[in-house]
């Protein structure tokens, strides 16, 4: 089986020392994105007060419950406020998208943030990425990007440096990945 692009993310940027909370998944506020050719993957942690209308109780938390009585219109809502385009502007198809809970200090999933995984497919492979995220509030967000390729065994490997960027408010945004495509060889 083919691992995605995102759990290949995860485990080099764990192996780097990214700032991953040990056991729980990808730290809040933190958006790790991968470009492989004409496809982009992201992860996103956006703080749960951005969908507050799911947070039934009030507590500004989730719970499981409250996530999936209310799963699709968080989806849409979280995938819309992540802008991923090529430097023109151009944004890429839908393919899928998720949300998940992070598993909180004592083991059971609920906390103050979500997970919001999605992918996109552009007509052809962006020379960079030009990102923003509506849901930025009070604390900045931390953009990890990187380049991936097929490997002729069907494994797939990161290419070239990382890059970081942190965008202080939902209007900041960035390029970033510009340069040789880490396409599929």
């Amino acid at each position: 089986m083919k691992p995605s692009l995102l759990s290949l993310l995860v485990t080099s940027a764990a192996a780097l020392g990214g700032s991953l909370a040990y056991g729980h998944g990808l730290d809040a506020n933190r958006v790790e994105v991968v470009l492989q050719g004409a496809v982009v993957e992201a992860v996103a942690t956006p703080p749960v007060s951005f969908v507050r209308g799911a947070d039934r109780d009030g507590d500004g938390l989730l719970s499981l419950a409250e996530v999936n009585a209310h799963r699709d219109a968080i989806r849409r809502e979280l995938v819309a406020a992540m802008h991923l385009t090529d430097p023109e502007g151009r944004a890429g198809t839908l393919e899928r998208a998720d949300i998940s809970l992070p598993r909180s200090a004592d083991g059971h999933p609920g906390g103050e943030f979500l997970r919001v995984t999605a992918r996109w497919r552009f007509a052809s492979a962006p020379a960079g990425l030009r990102v923003r995220f509506d849901f930025v509030r009070e604390h900045p967000v931390t953009v990890y990007a990187t380049h991936a390729r097929t490997l002729g065994d069907g494994r797939v490997a990161l290419v070239g440096a990382p890059e970081l960027a942190v965008l202080p408010n939902a209007q900041a945004s960035t390029t970033m990945l510009r340069g040789v495509s880490g396409g599929a060889r």
